[in-house]
């Protein structure tokens, strides 16, 4: 099947500091111009038909940014909850937000439970935030997980952390 789309198609959103800079523009319009190309790219990735799309857009490394970034960062995560949640409404797309909740605003966390619940019976395709993500944190989690349900620390293997993951 030479023609199979696949299933699911993720985007990792890096470069946009380093393409503000080699532009010689403030690092929050390369933010911006990273904001406003996702947006492209995933509604071009959903109307050729995928089911699923990832987009990786603030891992728990993020916040040793300066506080200023972070905020401004912050500031598009709500207007991607926010203001422009119609966006996903309008193209009947599912919004879910993937990543811990530590560390993000009470405000970020009521959008996004909001913008959940408003896209969540959408049908054309599902867009899964990767936010505030982060491997290593992930990992530490799922072990946290294993430990709270009792398991002896000889009965942690690779499979048993792969299935809390």
């Amino acid at each position: 099947m030479a023609n199979a789309l696949p299933k699911h198609v993720g985007y990792i959103i890096d470069g946009n500091r380093r393409w503000a800079k080699m532009h010689g523009i403030p690092t929050y319009e390369g933010h911006l111009a990273g904001y406003n190309a996702i947006q492209e790219v995933v509604r071009a990735t959903i109307d050729a038909g995928v089911e699923y799309v990832s987009a990786y857009i603030f891992s728990t490394e993020n916040w040793k940014r300066s506080e200023e970034e972070v905020g401004k960062l912050m500031g598009l995560v709500l207007k991607l909850l926010t203001s422009d949640l119609h966006i996903f409404e309008e193209n009947n797309v599912k919004l879910k937000i993937l990543g811990s909740r530590d560390n993000v605003s009470e405000k970020i966390l009521k959008a996004i439970d909001d913008a959940e619940a408003r896209t969540a019976n959408n049908t054309r395709g599902t867009l899964a935030i990767c936010f505030n993500y982060g491997g290593q944190q992930e990992i530490a989690d799922a072990v946290k997980m294993i430990i709270q349900s009792g398991v002896g620390k000889e009965e942690i293997t690779p499979g048993l952390i792969a299935e809390n993951l």
